[in-house]
């Protein structure tokens, strides 16, 4: 058996054709393709504005810059992300307040939400106010966890009680849904990411998706230097170069004309896994809740050492021997030194998490006697 990779991209003919159209035409910084990427995702997912980005840090940076808060501003976030989420909150002038996950889905959890608030916060003046600093709670910045979907119910009755502005970082969730709902479709702030190892890649991309047209037009001059709608040679204020070259763009388009495909082939990888998996002692799959669709952008399994006799760091390191490629979960942001300065509530599932669970190989063209090669490796070990 060959090494088995954690996610690759997969690139067909027709992603190719489309670079190969965008390269013929010259048009490799500025050019049609990116139109036709934001009008087929906006489509596809039912969203009223899509704006093509150079990433998804670029997205979420963005979407919080072109709300209304303001410099030290605090945003709620999950200790257990990616880093890009809380670089973004700090670039675009924030500060992140680190709260707790749910176990089960390993998204913020609405409770930790609540509890921060009610025991850490106070109303003055008609703003929540941190008791120890002064500082202002004005935001919750949610992560849509490897494809799994946050409690948005519980999420929005909480934001809507203190008057908090719901950013969601959706770059591990694209095509997931709530109630039946793609996410991405009813908000104000949603972020894509189009990363290599995303289900659909532009090589380097985001997107930020949002309902309101006064935010959608203000992200996009901000991504083209501040560039006035009315003259392009006068610039309103301060921006960035975070536009999506049409090269990129062209390679994203041709990815997202078999999206389908792809999220197709994550749900039966998933049921794969936990079908020869899921029936063992000690290995439980993480999903999305019920009333959710998950993506399984990565396939995410909890290890339980007083159960199986190992933990998932042990695990880890046999299946690299086997030539099989896994990766921890995101390893909580609290305890890293750029991080370690700022607000937190009360954090204990976000540390088990990252003790007991480990990514397993999930690209979509995974091969289903590639990942009956790493249930065997998994069974052996629990049987030594």
């Amino acid at each position: 058996m060959n090494k088995i990779p954690l996610a690759v991209p997969v690139i067909g003919d027709v992603e190719k054709k489309c670079i190969s159209e965008a390269l013929s035409s010259n048009h490799i910084a500025i050019g049609p393709h990116v139109k036709l990427f934001e009008d087929q995702i906006a489509n596809f997912l039912g969203a009223k504005n899509a704006i093509a980005l150079n990433s998804g840090t670029a997205a979420l940076q963005l979407m919080i810059e072109a709300s209304d808060l303001t410099k030290g501003d605090v945003i709620l976030v999950p200790s257990l992300t990616f880093g890009a989420t809380v670089n973004a909150i700090i670039h675009a002038g924030c500060e992140p307040c680190f709260i707790d996950i749910d176990a089960s889905d390993l998204c913020i959890a609405p409770t930790s939400i609540e509890r921060f608030i009610s025991e850490r916060c106070h109303i003055a003046d008609g703003r929540l106010l941190e008791k120890e600093t002064g500082k202002s709670v004005k935001a919750i910045m949610i992560v849509h966890m490897y494809g799994n979907v946050c409690n948005m119910a519980l999420i929005a009755r909480v934001a809507k009680k203190y008057g908090l502005e719901i950013f969601e970082d959706g770059t591990e969730a694209l095509g997931a849904k709530f109630d039946n709902v793609p996410l991405g479709s009813n908000s104000r702030f949603f972020a894509l990411s189009f990363n290599g190892n995303k289900i659909i890649t532009s090589g380097g991309g985001g997107m930020l998706l949002t309902n309101d047209s006064t935010v959608a037009d203000k992200v996009r001059q901000l991504a083209a230097q501040g560039k006035s709608i009315h003259d392009p040679a006068d610039i309103d204020f301060v921006g960035h170069n975070f536009r999506m070259p049409n090269l990129n763009a062209a390679f994203a388009y041709g990815q997202s004309l078999v999206l389908a495909n792809h999220l197709e082939r994550k749900q039966i990888i998933a049921k794969e896994y936990n079908a020869r998996l899921g029936k063992l002692e000690g290995l439980s799959m993480i999903t999305s809740a019920p009333d959710t669709w998950g993506v399984f952008w990565m396939v995410v399994f909890r290890v339980d050492p007083k159960k199986i006799g190992f933990d998932a760091l042990r695990l880890g390191q046999f299946l690299a021997d086997a030539g099989i490629e896994t990766r921890p979960v995101w390893k909580p942001l609290d305890t890293m030194l750029p991080f370690k300065k700022f607000l937190k509530g009360e954090l204990k599932f976000c540390y088990d998490v990252y003790q007991k669970c480990i990514c397993l190989p999930c690209s979509v063209n995974l091969e289903i006697d590639e990942i009956n090669y790493i249930c065997e490796k998994i069974e052996n070990l629990i049987t030594e």
